[in-house]
């Protein structure tokens, strides 16, 4: 039977939001482009809200969500508009966006002190929502740390994005990583529970700060979702000489979950965590996003098809089916790609065997060949599959010498 990935799940969001962007006559299953890391003056971006939305949504996004660190962007919240040095929000920064969007801001004054409120979620949505063609997905980026114990004791950073949330969720502590990560998951999933709505809880960035690693990612419980590729530039997604890169690690957490039937596999998100709309390169944004596939442009829709695996992260790479053939312990995973002009892409299959001798299970590549088109066939014995799609063209903003363009499917579990 072919499969593709279309598993429904109950899923949530803002109700408000899910309503207004609802598109009940689209039946058919397509291809949504969106971007679920992002931040605004809200937190530790460096611009105001309305230009970010309007950045993604004039470069063809679908759909985004402001995830900045431990806000709902809900309520009054009133930012310094000032001349000096150091000022995050100068007036001409205000006066260029005002033209530019053809909008106007609230805005107080006392004495020589000038604020300015920043746009909520929901004004957001009225100025740029569009059925069928943008949507705002609510979201939080909730910011989490532990310390180690000891005289040589450090930071952990531990931060996890919840999209579809009603209402702000705050951080938390506890004994270990695995600890306070599993804390922060079932906080985030025991909301959707109570509102009846589901959540998409994706674990950010692991090597930033060397705060999470693979151990603790096989560790998470109630999550699913990790960030493979992040487009801030300090965030280590390589790894270093004694640390694994970020999808070195999604497999070896993969393997330790496969093994365990009461686990699902991890899936992995491409996320820009654009923070610099101004010309810093740290973190800018359209380095990386995420497509998915789902009968409508609306949040409930697109966290069906999330928690579905129904989606590719990617960097540039566009792929026009992901599919699943199973049999009686036999599977095929099928890969077609849709190359642009002067691209060749190479497909390759990730994933685990057990060993024949009862070893230590290692992940491995599994086979490769050239695009656009191929297929894995798993066998018993096989753990999961994955597909990464690599291309012959350059990225266009690279994090790193010689960076190529990519996209990364979700792992099919095959025991």
């Amino acid at each position: 039977m072919r499969l593709r990935h279309r598993v429904a799940l109950a899923a949530g969001c803002l109700a408000s939001l899910a309503v207004a962007t609802a598109t009940p006559e689209a039946k058919e299953s397509r291809w949504w482009k969106g971007n679920t890391h992002t931040h605004t003056l809200w937190s530790d971006g460096d611009a105001l809200p309305d230009v970010v939305t309007a950045w993604y949504k004039r470069r063809g996004y679908h759909f985004l969500s402001l995830t900045d660190h431990n806000v709902l962007q809900q309520g009054d919240t009133w930012f310094p508009v000032s001349e000096r040095a150091g000022s995050r929000l100068r007036p001409e920064q205000v006066t260029a966006a005002a033209e530019d969007l053809e909008a106007s801001f609230e805005e107080r004054t006392s004495g020589d002190t000038r604020d300015l409120r920043l746009s909520r979620l929901a004004e957001l949505q009225e100025r740029f929502g569009e059925a069928g063609r943008f949507l705002m997905l609510p979201g939080e980026e909730v910011t989490s740390s532990w310390r180690s114990p000891g005289k040589d004791g450090r930071g952990h950073p531990i931060h996890v994005n919840a999209l579809g949330l009603t209402r702000p969720l705050p951080p938390a502590s506890g004994e270990s990583v695995v600890d306070v990560l599993n804390k922060v998951l079932s906080t985030i999933a025991e909301h959707g529970d109570e509102e009846g709505l589901a959540t998409v809880a994706h674990l950010n960035h692991p090597n930033f700060g060397w705060g999470v690693t693979w151990e603790d990612m096989a560790a998470m419980r109630r999550g699913r979702f990790f960030e493979v590729y992040n487009g801030h530039r300090s965030t280590n997604d390589l790894g270093a000489e004694d640390r694994p890169g970020c999808e070195r690690m999604w497999d070896l957490a993969n393997v330790r979950r496969a093994l365990d039937p009461t686990l699902p596999l991890l899936y992995g998100v491409a996320t820009d965590d654009a923070h610099h709309y101004s010309g810093n390169p740290v973190a800018a944004p359209g380095r990386a996003w995420i497509q998915v596939r789902a009968e409508a442009l609306e949040t409930q829709a697109l966290l069906r098809a999330m928690n579905a695996g129904d989606f590719y992260g990617s960097t540039g790479v566009v792929l026009e089916d992901i599919a699943v053939d199973r049999g009686d312990g036999v599977g095929t995973l099928t890969i077609t790609a849709a190359p642009r002009e002067g691209e060749e892409l190479t497909i390759e299959f990730w994933g685990a065997r057990r060993n024949a001798d009862g070893g230590p299970v290692e992940p491995e590549l599994l086979g490769s060949g050239p695009g656009p088109e191929l297929n894995y066939t798993w066998t018993p014995g096989h753990l999961f599959v994955r597909a990464r799609v690599l291309s012959n063209l350059p990225h266009p903003d690279p994090g790193s010498p010689g960076e190529v363009q990519a996209a990364w499917t979700q792992p099919v579990r095959a025991n």
